[in-house]
Formats: C-alpha cells, structure tokens, sequence
C-alpha cells in the first residue's frame, strides 16, 4: 500500500512539474513573439520619427531656395526694368529732337558746354545709305549732345556703355554717347541684322511696339555679359529709327550672395 501511494505521488509531483514547465516554455515563446513585436514597433518610430525630421529639413532647404530664387528674380525683374525706364527716357529725347518739338529739352542745351559733335553714320548692308539731308543731321547731332549731357549726368552710375540709333529708312547705324568702339563688334553687329530682320518680320504693330531684349556674352570674362534693349521711334505715324542701348551686366547683379550653387 505505501509503495502504491508513493509511486501515485511520485507521479503526481512529476505531472505537475511537466505541466509548469510546458506553461514556462509556452510563456517564453509568448514572449519572445511580443519582444520581436515590441523591436519592430520601436524600429518603426525610429524610422517614422526619421523621415519626418528629414522631410522638415528638406522643405526648410526647399523653402529657403525658393526665397534665394524669388529674391534672385525680383532683383534681375529691376534691373531689366531700370533698362526699360533708360530706353523710355531716350526714345522721349529722340522723338522729341527727330519732330522739332524739343520744348523743355532746350534747357539742356545750354548746359552742353558746346559738346556738339557730328555723329558718323556706319553701313549696316551693303545697300545702305547714309546720307543725310541737312536738318535731318542737325537733328541727330543735337540729340547726340542731350545724350551725352544725360548719359553723364543722370545714368554714368549704371553702366551704359553706349547708345545705338539705327535709321529706318537709311538702315545705317551711329553711336552716341561713345567714347570707345564696339566690343567685339563682328557679334554686336550680326545680333543687330538679327533682331532688324526679327522686328521688321513682325506679324503684328503690338509686337512691332515692344521692345527687344537680348544678351551677349563677354569674351574676356564668363560672369560678365552685354544687355542689349531696342526699341522702335516714331515720328507721326511713320516708323523713323530704332534706338538701342548697351548696358554691362555682372553675374552678381542677377543673383544675391547665397550659400546655394549657381547652375549654368
């Protein structure tokens, strides 16, 4: 009887110890399971928490370019309106002298110092005429003087290099202002036959009205170029010369100082 109650208990006691450890086993398994998923979420919003930090740093750099660029934009949008305003002045000058009706320009005349000069008249095609009649050249000489007068009084600051008055009828070409020749003229002059033939093939008077805009590169130096703005003058109705303007432009007068690279 002892040895039947001995082995029942010894069995029991077996039983129970192969049922704690099943638990103990199943339970660390469990945890295993939740400590792999625990893992997996942390590594989840590490990476979660990493692309938002790196998606703010990419829209303040994203943000801070646009500024640079709009700020880049809006200070070439001056400069190429300061150059509007330039050609605006001296087509008034023009139109005034080429009509006879200079009014309040005469009182610049007076403050010339005697500056009159006679402009030379230079071919632009082989069938070119320059020559002019008398009050026509009297006409040009006296706004080369205003020219002068204003080009050193008023916009010396500015890098005007030169003025380009191109008659209509004539297509011959002469420079106020100019105390040196054209650079690179092969270039300039070939740009201009460009832009002569471009307007004259004008579909429409709007587009014949606006004003040409185009740019040059420098030889010397690649962040410097030539802007050039030309624009049509009438005398009544009839279509009496093109006026231009040559203006040095820098590369720093188009982009602010930034950290940010300037593509080409």
């Amino acid at each position: 009887m002892f040895c039947y109650d001995y082995a029942r208990h010894l069995l029991l006691w077996h039983g129970t110890c192969l049922k704690y450890l099943a638990s103990f086993r199943t339970t660390l398994k469990i945890s295993r399971y939740l400590f792999r998923v625990l893992a997996f979420m942390l590594w989840s919003l590490g990476a979660l928490l990493t692309t938002f930090y790196i998606l703010d740093i990419v829209h303040e750099k994203e943000s801070d370019i646009r500024q640079e660029y709009n700020l880049n934009f809006d200070q070439a949008q001056g400069y190429i309106r300061h150059s509007a305003d330039i050609i605006r002045d001296i087509k008034y000058m023009a139109e005034n002298r080429l009509n006879g009706t200079v009014g309040s320009l005469e009182l610049f005349t007076g403050m010339m110092n005697g500056k009159d000069s006679q402009p030379e008249m230079k071919p632009l095609y082989p069938e070119s005429n320059c020559a002019l009649n008398s009050n026509y050249r009297d006409s040009i000489t006296s706004l080369n003087s205003l020219i002068q007068y204003w080009k050193e009084n008023f916009v010396a600051a500015y890098d005007l290099n030169r003025v380009f008055f191109i008659g209509s009828d004539s297509l011959c070409m002469t420079e106020f202002g100019s105390s040196n020749g054209i650079t690179d003229r092969q270039n300039v002059l070939k740009a201009l036959h460009e832009r002569i033939l471009k307007y004259r093939n004008a579909a429409n008077s709007a587009e014949k009205d606006n004003n040409l805009y185009w740019i040059s590169p420098s030889q010397q130096r690649p962040d410097v170029g030539y802007l050039y703005v030309m624009t049509p003058v009438y005398v009544g109705n009839k279509l009496e010369a093109l006026l231009g303007i040559e203006q040095t432009i820098r590369l720093e007068d188009f982009v602010t100082t930034s950290n940010l690279p300037v593509g080409g």
